[in-house]
């Protein structure tokens, strides 16, 4: 309920504005690219946008998932918010929420941007293990004689660290790296990237959209 009402903390107009501005907004996975976007777009505030956006995207994967359409979904969650006591979903709400349901429902349309960008998120995350972040913490070790009384050299060596989700916990593995193995890592990510930009080339020339997944957001 908290969530509904803070997604909800902005007049009628924003939230329409919001909701129009996905039309224009490119296919994208990427919720901070995309409030940020429209937030430029419409002059409302980032923070704002995000949470409405954040909303209607938990909201459209559950419409999704179970089964129903959008405009029975959006029926049925009104009963719900109807069904609450005042002091829970008062009648400035109740108001708002009854005004917005028609473009909401063709907000969760399966030919708007807004489903498309969803729907892929959707499919990407269904993978078993999901990429998380990486951190690679470079190091020297030294090199000592037999008796360990003298260094005679260092030897660098690098330790990757993968945060990952499986099943919906966060875990972690440790890799031990020489530099072969970095000019390695750095070939097939320069090569991933070139398959991708020319995907991307040659569905443009065929009028095809991509959804983007992340080349915007900083590393």
């Amino acid at each position: 309920m908290n969530a509904i009402k803070a997604a909800l903390d902005i007049n009628e107009e924003e939230i329409v504005k919001v909701i129009a501005a996905f039309k224009t907004v490119s296919l994208s996975i990427d919720i901070d690219y995309i409030a940020s976007s429209i937030s430029d777009e419409t002059s409302i505030n980032e923070d704002k946008v995000h949470s409405l956006i954040h909303f209607f995207w938990q909201a459209s994967l559950n419409q999704m998932r179970s089964g129903v359409t959008p405009a029975d979904f959006i029926v049925d969650l009104t009963d719900y918010l109807d069904s609450l006591p005042p002091d829970e979903w008062d009648e400035n709400h109740r108001e708002l929420w009854r005004n917005l349901k028609g473009v909401i429902i063709d907000l969760f349309d399966d030919n708007s941007n807004f489903y498309i960008s969803v729907k892929a998120a959707d499919l990407l995350f269904e993978q078993e293990k999901i990429f998380c972040t990486v951190r690679i913490i470079t190091d020297l070790r030294p090199i000592f004689n037999d008796d360990a009384e003298t260094i005679r050299a260092f030897i660098p060596y690098h330790n990757m660290v993968i945060k990952y989700h499986e099943n919906g916990d966060t875990k972690e593995i440790h890799l031990a790296l020489d530099h072969s193995d970095l000019k390695m890592l750095e070939s097939q990510v320069e090569r991933a990237k070139s398959k991708e930009s020319l995907v991307k080339t040659e569905l443009n020339s065929k009028d095809i959209n991509l959804v983007d997944t992340g080349a915007h957001r900083k590393p």
